[in-house]
């Protein structure tokens, strides 16, 4: 799926790099990735840390995304993670001129990682994006 980046190296990364890691693969198979990659707490632990990075002002980005996905429906669930990488910095682009590439990939991870989370703690929610939890993960 992609390198295991430290903070540090995604600070200095470019939406271009960053979106070249995430190849062909659909935004679920990212999701599972994530999930794979780090256990319970720790996907807690992430997404809290990603939610502090944002102001009062970005955070309203990140719902207004959310809303966004939301009207997207189920479709959204089978595109790809450079298409979802795109839509999340097209429209933190749009809410503010100023964004950094640093701040469009930490957004796009704050999103994955809350998604990641609602897997764990909503089951039907999980089996409906087609991502598995567990030992059949």
């Amino acid at each position: 799926m992609s390198k295991n980046f430290s903070k540090e190296e995604l600070i200095n990364m470019d939406v271009n790099t960053f979106k070249s890691q995430l190849g062909e693969h659909l935004y679920t198979d990212y999701i599972q990735y994530l999930i794979r990659k780090h256990k319970k707490p720790q996907i807690g632990e992430l997404s809290s840390y990603y939610l502090d990075l944002f102001s009062d002002d970005h955070e309203k980005c990140r719902q207004s995304i959310g809303h966004e996905i939301e009207s997207i429906g189920t479709e959204f669930w089978r595109l790809k993670a450079k298409d979802v990488f795109d839509l999340v910095g097209s429209r933190f682009n749009t809410w503010d001129e100023a964004v950094t590439d640093s701040q469009i990939i930490d957004m796009f991870q704050n999103i994955s990682f809350l998604y990641a989370a609602s897997c764990y703690i909503n089951k039907n929610f999980s089996k409906s994006i087609g991502v598995k939890i567990g030992i059949f993960s």
